[in-house]
């Protein structure tokens, strides 16, 4: 509401306080908190000029009252309106009567508009009965007072409150709108009789009526829809509420709730509930009838019928099919802030995690949701395939869903994946404690996991004990800690910064941990303070630890950079510092100068009131002031200037900071001595600079009074002319004040032509002038090739020179000078008028090629010129045909002028397919009329299909032709088949005609172009052509180790997905996926998983051979082993194989990794060295895993003793 406020005050010279209000968290993209906001909003009510402000406020009871204190907050912003500008602004407000608005605003001027009321009633029953359908009651005496007697004498109590006109008017005039609507149905008198005899008192009962009357068979659909429509979360379209309630008419939605109930949008096709009285009527604490909706119930009806939705999707669904899915789109958004909204744990309660359960654990469905959810049907990003997306552990820790969390780590998830943040960290980030405290149950607390924690968690709503429990994990950890310093633990530094940079929760943990001091070292060094300055919480966590630690902390060099380049986004702790450590805090040029480029007044005041015997005002000082946002800054600096001379590139800083830099000159121009002479280049500025005109008037005031001296001449009149603000006023100052007259010439004509914004008012300001401008050659040319021009403004503007002087003088060179716009300058020039000889120099400019035939054609559509003799015979027969291929009507009138003259050549066809987009019924009126001259070849298929002549070509195929496909298309990708993109375009396109075999193509094509490698985009294509063909088994081969080589993990896993089981399972293909570095070996590792869903292939020698070489490089990381383990669970692989992948395993795997290995791999033999191998494993979280192991070997034991026992027995 403030932003709002603040939006429709604001002046276009915006406050400094809200310009470092963006800048200091629009950059960032941070919500600046409501303190900052009402501080901009009081600057702007201040600075409003006008004697009196309104603000209208309708319907306050809206504002909803919830746990996070939005209406309190709203009636904070009120009393703080009405406190500090009392005299200027006054507040109107709308509301029904409600006790917490009653209390905030009782002190208020209260109306009562009951009796007002009445008379608005009373005028709109008027109006439906001499102007709606009731209307033709007229004639028939008595009904229209009947009605009105009746209508107006029945009315609930109402009660309005005072500042508030209460929105209970709006409800007798529902009322009154229903029993019209109700009356309009009434064919005869006597029917109107009954109505008005049986008419509902209440608004309540008449809701009442209009439920009870739907039909048995349709009230549970009708439930359905008034559910949805109450509780969605978004603005429904017809369609969607239809499919919820499987309607395959979507206007039946309406016929079964009527209008009563609901209303359709005609401007967008969304649908709603008629009227905000609806949504009270049916919205109940506990449901009695049919229709009453309980707010639980309706999320629950939401949430489970949204789930259906997306657990019914068990194929891999396509772009093109969602798009035929109005209802996915809705559930696969929104179904878990439904959840979120439920309270109650009933048996549907559990049927619902049920089905999320499904929705996380199912591959495809998962697949489908996140596709949807995510990517909004966009094309390019359709296609990702599943590992593009998060993690379904990654995304339950994200969202909360603790349950979900807790069955995929019980069905081996890996609990340390990661997606830019890892699970703990994004559990963190939003606030899920006791997520974050299950997770690190199973890996442990590492300095790395610690750090993550502390860097992004959220604490903003847990209680004190749970941040305190949580801190105690995190420290309970030895990795914390570096050494031991006068009897106290040091904390690691890196966590201490990670702490300080937390922009949610930095100044609370520190707190905290601070509180903690007598045990333990907190480091307060130079990185974390930095680490806290960078921190966009308006310095709070800084300011903890200056306060707190203040005694042990020393300001560097480094730092003091800092604090001056944050200085304009934290002015606190730039005063904090400099008060508490001003006198001795590092303190170069390059500080002090970053303090004045960027420091607000208050803080540079300080600084030289501290330092500023120090500090040398330089010129490049006064430049960067120049450059402070903060005006007064430039003060302060200039008040202390003293022997030193501006130079020209200054003035040209002050003049760019718009109205400020009318203040800054002023401030500059009171310490120079009289008749200052200002330099030429610093005038032009102030001509040409979009906030120049005040400061313009300003410096010809000073000249006037012999304070400055400067010139005013031609070159001043240029640089105005191309003011892009305000060129006509700039003008006029010059005009008025030069030094001798100033003529309108061309210098000046084409300045005003470039002008990039305001071209045209230019322009007329110098025709007021002058009325016969030099329109000459040259002014022409500058505005055909004024390219900085938007191209837009250049159309309006040579338009205008055109309609004011349709003589000037338009040459060859001014149409070349256009370079591509010359066809669109041609058109502007013609629509002057025809004239003789406009058809020569259509005729002079095709013969230069500066416009194309292409461009001509577009002349026949626009109306401005016509096939004709003239035209025919200044571009030539051969021209006038390709122009006349074009188009139907320039074809006739061709054919009837020049009939015998034509002669039609493959050369000609095919020169117009180049140059045209041929018409197909042009071409056939030409094949018509001329016949059997007209050729119809190959080449001219084949050109047509090249340049994607459609229509013509589907005019030629469809032509009964014993075309042969297989030899065009041979033909086609022979002679033109440069590009793989080519030859899947071509043959995707020409198989719409019929079918011809392309494995030959591609088993020709592929390896001749290899050696420069194909793109994603080309592979992508490839699969396309492939997709559902029946293509040889060789061709498949190539094509899957061409993907498998040259694609990243994305293009590779649509081929999967697109292709599945026609991807041949052979050593070639296996070997040119993990050959392939343009992805990870963990990406590797989940394609082989799902490449071995599609068929079977012995992996034991891809493990053999690429483990080692893996190895090599370094340490595994969490993720590649997690997906080694899934990849390797399900294969038979050879012993020497599952030797080498238990080693490494047990080497560099997390605890969660080798639990599983082992419990999906029971016939893995614990030996002693196995178990030595997992206890110096440090990655792995002890506490679970050795427990783990040798209650394995134990049972082992005991499996092989049971069976050495029982076969002794059988001995």
């Amino acid at each position: 509401m403030t932003r709002s406020i603040i939006r429709q005050l604001v002046p276009e010279e915006l406050p400094g306080s809200l310009v470092s209000l963006w800048e200091e968290h629009g950059r960032h993209n941070r919500e600046p908190d409501q303190d900052k906001l009402s501080t901009v909003l009081h600057d702007v009510i201040n600075n409003y000029t006008g004697d009196r402000l309104f603000l209208i406020f309708d319907a306050l009871d809206e504002c909803p009252d919830n746990e996070v204190h939005e209406r309190d907050l709203l009636f904070q912003v009120l009393k703080g309106l009405i406190d500090e500008h009392g005299e200027k602004i006054h507040l109107l407000a709308t509301s029904r009567y409600e006790e917490n608005i009653r209390c905030h605003l009782e002190e208020s001027l209260e109306i009562d508009l009951e009796d007002r009321m009445n008379n608005d009633v009373e005028a709109f029953v008027r109006d439906a009965l001499d102007h709606g359908k009731l209307s033709r009651w007229k004639k028939e005496k008595g009904v229209n007072d009947q009605i009105l007697a009746k209508l107006l004498d029945t009315k609930e109590p109402r009660y309005c409150h005072a500042l508030c006109c209460s929105q209970q008017n709006i409800l007798r005039f529902r009322w009154a709108d229903l029993q019209i609507k109700r009356l309009e149905k009434c064919k005869k008198r006597d029917q109107i009789t009954e109505s008005l005899e049986t008419i509902p008192k209440t608004l309540e009962e008449t809701y009442q009526r209009i439920l009870h009357d739907i039909p048995e068979d349709e009230k549970e659909d009708a439930r359905s829809i008034l559910t949805w429509l109450s509780f969605s979360l978004e603005p429904l379209r017809l369609e969607t509420v239809a499919a919820v309630v499987g309607f395959p008419h979507p206007e039946d939605v309406v016929g079964t709730c009527t209008t009563y109930l609901v209303t359709v949008s005609p401007s967008n096709g969304t649908i709603k509930l008629a009227h905000f009285s609806v949504k009270e009527f049916l919205v109940v604490s506990e449901s009695v009838h049919w229709y009453q909706l309980t707010k639980n119930g309706g999320h629950m009806d939401i949430a489970n019928r949204a789930l259906d939705d997306l657990l019914d999707k068990t194929e891999v669904l396509t772009e093109e099919a969602v798009h035929g899915l109005p209802l996915l789109k809705y559930a696969a958004a929104h179904w878990s802030r439904h959840f979120s909204e439920l309270t109650d744990s009933d048996a549907k309660f559990w049927d619902l995690e049920k089905k999320i359960h499904r929705l996380f654990e199912e591959r495809i469905v998962y697949l489908n949701w996140r596709r949807v959810a995510r990517d909004n049907f966009s094309m390019s990003s359709w296609d990702r395939g599943l590992f593009s997306f998060e993690p379904p552990i990654y995304l339950a820790c994200g969202m909360g869903m603790q349950n979900v969390v807790e069955r995929l780590l019980s069905q081996g998830a890996n609990a340390c994946t990661e997606l830019g943040l890892s699970t703990v960290g994004v559990a963190a980030l939003n606030g899920h404690l006791t997520l974050v405290k299950l997770l690190l149950g199973n890996i442990g607390v590492s300095a790395k996991i610690a750090s993550e924690i502390a860097s992004y968690i959220d604490l903003n709503n847990v209680p004190h004990e749970e941040v305190e429990d949580l801190l105690d994990l995190l420290l309970s950890t030895k990795v914390l800690y570096d050494k031991t310093a006068n009897g106290c633990v040091l904390l690691n530094e890196d966590f201490v910064s990670a702490i300080a940079e937390n922009e949610r929760s930095g100044r609370r943990l520190m707190c905290l941990l601070l509180d903690r001091q007598d045990k333990l070292e907190v480091p307060v060094t130079e990185s974390v303070l930095d680490a806290a300055l960078c921190n966009r919480d308006g310095g709070e966590t800084m300011r903890v630890l200056l306060d707190r630690r203040r005694k042990g902390i020393q300001i560097t060099e480094g730092l003091m950079e800092s604090v001056a380049a944050d200085s304009r986004y934290t002015p606190d702790i730039s005063e904090l510092i400099l008060q508490r450590w001003g006198a001795t805090v590092p303190l170069n040029q390059k500080i002090v100068k970053e303090f004045v480029r960027r420091a607000p007044a208050k803080v540079m005041e300080l600084l030289l009131q501290i330092r500023g015997h120090e500090i040398q005002i330089t010129e490049e000082l006064v430049d960067a002031a120049a450059a402070n946002g903060d005006h007064e800054v430039f003060r302060l600096l200039w008040e202390r200037v003293s022997g030193i001379e501006i130079t020209s590139k200054t003035w040209q800083r002050i003049i760019i900071w718009g109205s400020k830099g009318l203040e800054r000159m002023e401030i500059a121009l009171a310490k120079c001595p009289q008749r200052y002479f200002l330099e030429n280049e610093i005038i032009l500025k102030v001509a040409r600079c979009l906030y120049g005109l005040p400061l313009m008037r300003m410096l010809l005031d000073k000249r006037e009074a012999g304070l400055v001296v400067f010139d005013v001449s031609e070159a001043t009149m240029i640089a105005a002319a191309s003011n892009s603000n305000c060129p006509q006023q700039m003008m006029e100052l010059v005009i008025n004040n030069a030094d001798s007259e100033i003529p309108v010439n061309e210098k000046i004509l084409s300045s005003a032509i470039g002008n990039v914004r305001a071209s045209e008012s230019a322009l007329e300001y110098l025709l007021e002038l002058e009325q016969n401008l030099p329109i000459t050659e040259e002014v022409l040319v500058s505005a055909a090739a004024a390219t900085a021009v938007p191209f837009y403004q250049r159309k309006r503007v040579l338009k205008f020179i055109f309609n004011k002087f349709p003589d000037a003088p338009m040459t060859d060179r001014v149409f070349k000078a256009a370079g591509h716009m010359s066809g669109v300058l041609l058109s502007l020039w013609l629509k002057r008028g025809r004239h003789i000889q406009d058809c020569q120099l259509i005729g002079r400019l095709l013969g230069q090629g500066i416009v194309s035939l292409q461009e001509l054609t577009k002349l026949f559509d626009e109306g401005l010129v016509e096939m004709d003799d003239n035209l025919v015979d200044a571009v030539g027969t051969q021209n006038a045909l390709i122009m006349a291929l074009e188009g139907y009507g320039a074809m006739e009138k061709l054919l009837d002028l020049r009939r015998n003259d034509i002669t039609v050549t493959e050369e000609v066809v095919l020169r117009a397919l180049d140059e045209v987009c041929v018409d197909g019924q042009a071409f056939k009126m030409l094949t018509d009329r001329l016949g059997s001259v007209v050729p119809v070849t190959e080449k001219i298929l084949e050109k047509a299909f090249l340049k994607d002549q459609s229509i013509l070509l589907d005019l030629l195929l469809k032509e009964e032709r014993n075309w042969n496909l297989q030899k065009v298309w041979d033909a086609i990708w022979r002679n033109h088949g440069y590009f793989l993109r080519d030859i899947v375009g071509g043959a995707n396109a020409l198989l719409k005609y019929g079918e011809f075999d392309v494995s030959q193509t591609l088993v020709e094509f592929l390896p001749r172009h290899e050696e420069d490698g194909f793109s994603n985009k080309d592979l992508d294509e490839l699969v396309n052509l492939c997709a559902g063909r029946d293509i040889s088994a060789p061709a498949m081969e190539m094509i899957s180790v061409i993907s498998f080589k040259w694609g990243d993990a994305r293009t590779i896993r649509v081929f999967i997905d697109r292709l599945s089981s026609a991807v041949p399972m052979t050593e070639k293909v296996w070997d040119a996926l993990w050959l392939n570095d343009g992805f990870s070996f963990q990406q590797k590792a989940i394609i082989s998983n799902i490449l071995l869903e599609y068929g079977e292939f012995d992996i034991s020698q891809i493990l053999l051979e690429f483990l080692p070489l893996r190895e090599e490089k370094g340490v595994f990381s969490d993720e590649e082993i997690d997906e080694l383990v899934n990849l390797c669970v399900g294969q038979d692989i050879s012993a020497p194989a599952t030797e080498m992948l238990i080693e490494i395993l047990f080497e560099y795997g997390n605890a969660n990794s080798i639990m599983k290995f082992v419990k999906r791999k029971p016939t893995v033999q614990l030996t002693d060295g196995l178990i030595q191998r997992a206890d110096r494993n440090e990655r792995a979280y002890k506490k679970v895993l050795m427990p783990f192991l040798y209650s394995k070997r134990a049972a082992d034991q005991n499996i092989n003793n049971a069976e050495a026992k029982t076969e002794a027995e059988e001995d």
